[in-house]
Parts: C-alpha cells; sequence; structure tokens
C-alpha cells in the first residue's frame, strides 16, 4: 500500500499533506507498513473481513470536492436542538478555540451535524442481520420491537443472508463480575431493580417471536454474550466469536436490531465500525430500551458511525433484485463456530466460592418463602420500578472451539 501512495501525483497537495513524525506526533512509514499488515480495521489487512471497497480511488477522485454528508448548523440552532440555553451569544476566543457560553458550560460556536457518506445500494453487499439481546426478561420493554424485527428476519432467510442471535445471560451468581458489575453496583438485585442480571428462570432466552431456526443454531449463528459490544464474547482462546463468524461468511456490512440503543447497540456498532471495518446499518424502529437515551443514542450513532434506515426503506431495500451477495461459507465451514455440549453447570452458579454460596444461604434463611416466589416467577418484572440504563456487557461464558 505504502508503496502504491508513493507513486500517486505530489502535485495534489491536499492529499500529500506535511507531517510531523515524532513519538506523539505522525506515524512512521514503518508502523503505517505494520498497522496495514495487522489492524483489521484496513482494507486489505491480513485481518480484515474483505469490505468491496478500494478507498484510495475514491478519496483521490472525491477529496477535492466539498463534503457531501455534512450541516453547518448555526449557534442558536444546535443549541435548540440539544436543548441548551445561550447565556452569552458573544463568540469569544479560549486558547484558539472559538465559544460561547451556554447553560451547561463553553462550547464551540462553529458546530456541524454528519452522516454516513455511503448508501446501501452503491455496492452489491454481504449483510448479516444481528437480532442483539430480545430475550424474554426484556419483553416488557422491547416487546414492540417484535412486529418489525420479524419481516426482517424473513426477508434476510429468504435470500439466503446470516441472521444471527445473541441473548444476554448474565445472572446474579455467575462469578463474571467486572467494571460494568461495578458501574451498576451490588444492590437492587434482590428486587429486581438491577438491569444487569437476567431474573426469570426463562429470563436469558429469545423471545419465541424472534427465535432462531434451528439451522441457525445448528450452523452456529447464536452467541451468548456477557458484553456490551458482541464482538467482545470471546472463545475459549481469547478470540472474537462474533468477528470469526463474521469473517468466515464474508461479511461486509452488519445490520443491527435489538437492545438496548445506548448500551449493546452502540458499543456493538462502534466496534463493527472503528475496529472491524464494517459498513453498519442500525434500524431506527428495530432498536430500542428502557430509558429515555434511546433517541440521543440514535443521533450519536448516527453523528459518528451508522447508517440509519427504518424497517420499511430496508425491506425494500432487500426486495431489489442483485442488492445482495449471499454469505461465502457453506454450513459446515461455520460448523466450527459451533460451542461444543457443556454439562450441566452446579446451582451455585460457575466461579463463585462455596463458602459464599454457603454464607449467601445463611443469611437470607429469614427471606426463604421470598426467595422461592423469586425463583419461580416468570414477569414479576412488571411490577417493580426498573431504572438505570438497560445494560449489556459481560465475558466469555461461551468456549467456542476453533475450526
Amino acid at each position: 500500500m505504502l508503496a502504491v501512495l508513493a507513486l500517486l501525483p505530489l502535485a495534489q497537495d491536499w492529499f500529500h499533506l506535511p507531517q510531523t513524525v515524532a513519538p506523539t506526533g505522525d506515524y512512521t512509514d514503518a508502523e503505517r507498513e505494520r498497522l496495514q499488515h495487522v489492524d483489521p480495521y484496513v482494507e486489505g489487512s491480513d485481518t480484515a473481513i474483505p469490505s468491496g471497497s478500494d478507498f484510495v480511488k475514491d478519496i483521490l477522485a472525491n477529496g477535492s470536492r466539498p463534503m457531501a454528508n455534512t450541516e453547518v448548523r448555526d449557534v442558536q440552532d444546535w443549541a435548540k436542538t440539544v436543548g441548551v440555553e445561550l447565556v452569552n451569544k458573544t463568540v469569544t476566543d479560549v486558547h484558539g478555540t472559538e465559544v460561547v457560553l451556554t447553560s451547561k458550560g463553553l462550547q464551540p460556536a462553529a458546530q456541524s451535524d454528519y452522516f454516513a457518506f455511503w448508501d446501501l445500494e452503491d455496492r452489491p453487499r454481504r449483510l448479516a442481520l444481528l437480532c442483539m439481546d430480545l430475550v424474554e426478561d426484556y419483553r416488557i420493554f422491547v416487546g414492540y420491537l417484535i412486529d418489525n424485527v420479524v419481516p426482517l428476519q424473513a426477508a434476510f432467510r429468504s435470500k439466503g443472508l446470516p441472521v444471527l442471535t445473541s441473548n444476554w445471560v448474565r445472572r446474579p451468581d455467575d462469578g463474571l463480575y467486572g467494571a460494568l458489575d461495578r458501574f451498576y453496583g451490588s444492590t437492587g438485585v434482590a428486587t429486581f431493580e438491577n438491569p444487569m442480571y437476567i431474573y426469570a428462570e426463562d429470563g436469558s432466552l429469545p423471545m419465541a417471536e424472534i427465535a432462531p431456526t434451528a439451522e441457525e443454531i445448528e450452523t452456529g449463528w447464536v452467541i451468548k454474550s456477557n458484553h456490551l459490544s458482541k464482538f467482545a464474547d470471546v472463545d475459549a482462546e481469547g478470540r472474537s466469536i462474533f468477528y470469526k463468524k463474521l469473517k468466515a461468511a464474508g461479511v461486509d456490512t452488519l445490520v443491527i436490531v435489538g437492545a438496548w440503543t445506548e448500551d449493546c447497540v452502540s458499543a456493538t456498532a462502534f466496534d463493527a465500525v472503528d475496529k472491524y471495518n464494517l459498513d453498519t446499518v442500525v434500524v431506527t424502529d428495530g432498536v430500542g430500551t428502557a430509558t429515555p437515551a434511546h433517541f440521543p443514542g440514535l443521533s450519536v450513532m448516527k453523528a459518528a458511525l451508522t447508517k440509519m434506515v427504518t424497517t420499511a426503506e430496508l425491506l425494500a431495500y432487500l426486495a431489489k433484485p442483485d442488492t445482495t451477495l449471499p454469505a461465502l461459507s457453506p454450513a459446515a465451514l461455520l460448523q466450527a463456530a459451533v460451542p461444543p455440549a457443556a454439562e450441566e453447570p452446579a446451582a451455585a452458579g460457575p466461579g463463585v466460592p462455596l463458602l459464599y454460596v454457603l454464607g449467601s444461604i445463611i443469611a437470607t434463611a429469614g427471606c426463604t418463602a421470598f426467595a422461592a416466589v423469586t425463583l419461580t416467577l416468570k414477569f414479576t418484572r412488571h411490577e417493580r420500578a426498573f431504572h438505570g440504563s438497560e445494560l449489556e456487557e459481560a465475558i466469555p461464558y461461551n468456549a467456542m472451539d476453533e475450526a
């Protein structure tokens, strides 16, 4: 790649810009060459999922033109959009930044919106649909999404495109604790208020209406997840399960539906684009959450990295001929990603010392009746005051065998 760039016309001053190579400055040629071999984000690298793009040609053809996918916002316009009051409209210079004073502090006076430059119709694509964490425990919050998810699943399946299903599997006793557990804290578990965990016995199962098919389960298009980003769930050797599946199938465009908008959807979208070089689509009426952060979450993803479409728009695109390409790999190849049969875990849950379990039993002896009701209840969470963002984070719960 470096050799190709070196042969490009030096007259294009906007492309070949002066640089400052330094420990805290620009990359050296050797550093760039290393990244071009090992970084899964970089087109053509040894680890990248093929994107069907040749961006150096695009930037040379279009780089001198004004940016098409942006909108400059004046001060009063963006202030109204984000709901802040302009305390002082006078523009002042602070360390080289022209700012105005708002009710929430200083902000740059000049601000712009950005949105995806590419369109689905730009080229034939290998798409995959990820149905994210639409589990029974979350039905009371995002069950309304089913009517949009079902026709999308049907459309993808009819075209032979992968439909993947992830399910959130965190339990209070699973021993998979980390920073996200500390964020939500250790209270509100017995009262079902803590959104970190699944509570109903069948709460981790996908909602029946959008459950994966037997063939999808057999092929390995399912992911038990304990992480916000579905790329963070790893196999027995610490490698991303989701990345492995997508790379095997040659997927270049990821479509996301499911929960929660500001948590798992956002985290997965950021990884898909910024780490794994995947064009990513978020279906705006196919994702949801249990907090007021839904619309801000959509705004952040739209401004930063994803293509936003509605269910109707995506179905219309899928109905067109010659817009999509089939998955590269047959089911037999993807079978390598199917987890081995596992023994039933001990009742206490993996990773929890026996003394802690015994101590818990003793400490809660006075609450036996309440605990019994809790364990047999399917959806008493209808009655609970579920506050906080419905999360989705975790650690490797499903060890997948490598091919």
